[in-house]
């Protein structure tokens, strides 16, 4: 994406709440990041939980930034057993029985990903999301922040394209 795709939470997160995020990445992708952030801007001082893939490492880093600054970023590598995580993302993303923009067909740049976020008081669980009723946990990060701080959700990165945003309150 040459700029973010930044949408405004409608309403407050609370304990129990989910994101679902689908998209496609771009073909040569390296990376791409998705921030829960308190302010709206492209630049906010404050970041609840950012999540960020970097595919030739195939691992995820996750943190937050409070007045400006990084906290102590948490780095975990994909599990070996499945494989690189940018195939791993697209091989699940196609078992989506409605899913018009098939990663596998060649109408599209790059494989697609389904992210769901799930937010506890404490934590931030992380899952990929296999097909409606199936996700695998990926991460979960613990914050200090009150969910009710969060304002919006911004991707960063070799996006291509934002298919999906669901947000599903408790």
């Amino acid at each position: 994406m040459s700029r973010p795709f930044i949408a405004i939470i409608p309403q407050s997160i609370n304990d129990g709440d989910k994101v679902l995020l689908k998209g496609l990445v771009k073909d040569n992708a390296n990376e791409f990041s998705i921030n829960f952030a308190t302010g709206t801007g492209p630049n906010p001082e404050d970041i609840a939980y950012h999540f960020k893939t970097i595919f030739p490492e195939n691992i995820v880093v996750e943190n937050s930034k409070r007045n400006g600054d990084w906290m102590d970023e948490q780095i975990k590598e994909w599990p070996a057993s499945d494989g690189p995580l940018k195939v791993h993302l697209a091989l699940n993303y196609s078992h989506f029985p409605n899913n018009k923009d098939n990663p596998k067909s060649s109408s599209i740049s790059g494989p697609g990903f389904a992210l769901e976020f799930a937010f506890t008081s404490g934590y931030v669980y992380t899952y990929l999301v296999e097909d409606e009723h199936s996700r695998n946990l990926i991460s979960f990060y613990e914050h200090d922040y009150d969910l009710n701080e969060i304002n919006s959700v911004q991707v960063w990165g070799d996006v291509e394209k934002i298919q999906e945003l669901t947000f599903r309150y408790s």
